[in-house]
């Protein structure tokens, strides 16, 4: 059986081992806003592209409500400067980020899910996630490095 390409570990796309050494950037969803910002300017697209979005009113005639762009550039807020991701959200008595990984994860299954991205952690020298800590308690499966 296949893996669903959006669950398979990066590593088996495009020999990405072979083209890692010709990266200049490695982007990370933990700094969306500022990593997608600092991409558009570096390629002189973030007037065009990365302003107008998000815009509270659900219909403008003149924009794109599908995509909630805004027609004019200086209306709404730039590209993912705004918080959508709900697993992120703290405060007003929402649930912090590790109750909600506590919810779906046993520290079996999480070790499970690390090794099955190992190769992934190794490639882009990734630590261990930072809720993994604190919702186990526990040192990761040996070979993974912890947050410093």
């Amino acid at each position: 059986s296949q893996v669903d390409r959006h669950y398979a570990p990066q590593h088996l796309f495009c020999d990405l081992k072979s083209w890692l050494p010709y990266y200049n950037f490695q982007g990370n969803f933990s700094h969306l806003h500022a990593h997608t910002k600092y991409i558009l300017q570096s390629l002189d697209l973030f007037d065009e592209h990365g302003r107008g979005w998000y815009r509270h009113t659900p219909h403008d005639a003149h924009g794109d409500a599908a995509s909630g762009r805004s027609a004019q550039s200086g209306r709404g807020n730039e590209l993912f400067s705004i918080n959508l991701n709900q697993h992120r959200t703290v405060g007003n008595g929402t649930t912090r980020p590790a109750d909600k990984y506590r919810r779906f994860y046993t520290k079996y299954l999480a070790d499970k899910a690390l090794i099955w991205y190992k190769a992934d952690y190794d490639l882009f020298s990734l630590p261990v996630p930072s809720w993994y800590v604190e919702v186990f308690n526990a040192p990761p499966p040996d070979g993974f490095t912890l947050a410093s």
